[in-house]
């Protein structure tokens, strides 16, 4: 992704990619699995009200960083450079992009859209859209993706299955697949995920 006034973002997201391997590496103890599952050997939960297995979750955050990266190596998407980064998602789907914007660590800053269709007065040239839902059926994405599709615009897919993942499949929209399993886990416990491959789409366009 690259801007006439500004570095180009591809060499910004690899920095950030490193920085985001070296995080995992420095904070993980333990080989990181392809999917979220509770940490084997453990009986009991730490706390009673820890109904949901918050606190493995948090424990492995620095093993999403590295599934989310690794989960979108090598995706691209034709086109390019691109001028404007939009994310289209809702809910826990949209929150690494403001995680990145809030701490600076774009170039550009994405463009977060969390409506139907696409936002009014986006600058259609050079724009790639990234449609997140995490379970895949959320309707203000899948409504994003079809505008970007009617628009002719470069669209990636980023879900860990559902309706996005088969509209990416049939037609033929690169797709980064979360390695977590939507049915065990909140969106919002997935932000590593998403971090990871913002960070890796970033260096990669």
């Amino acid at each position: 992704i690259k801007r006439s006034d500004e570095w180009p973002l591809a060499e910004f997201g690899g920095a950030l990619s490193a920085k985001v391997t070296a995080f995992a590496a420095c904070h993980s103890g333990r080989t990181s699995n392809e999917t979220h599952t509770p940490w084997k050997g453990r009986t009991t939960m730490s706390h009673p009200l820890d109904t949901q297995d918050m606190e493995s979750v948090i424990l492995r955050s620095p093993h999403q960083l590295e599934a989310g990266m690794a989960a979108a190596q090598g995706v691209q998407v034709d086109g390019g450079p691109f001028a404007n980064l939009l994310l289209a998602g809702m809910g826990g789907s949209w929150m690494a992009a403001a995680l990145l914007n809030c701490c600076g660590l774009t170039r550009a800053p994405i463009r977060i859209h969390r409506d139907y269709d696409l936002p009014i007065g986006l600058e259609l040239p050079n724009t790639l859209v990234l449609a997140c839902s995490f379970s895949g059926n959320t309707e203000e994405t899948l409504s994003a993706f079809e505008a970007a599709r009617n628009q002719k615009l470069a669209v990636i897919g980023i879900t860990s299955g559902g309706e996005l993942l088969r509209r990416c499949a049939r037609e033929g929209v690169p797709a980064v697949r979360v390695p977590a399993d939507s049915f065990t886990i909140q969106p919002r416990s997935a932000t590593g995920y998403f971090v990871g491959i913002l960070a890796k789409l970033l260096e990669q366009h």
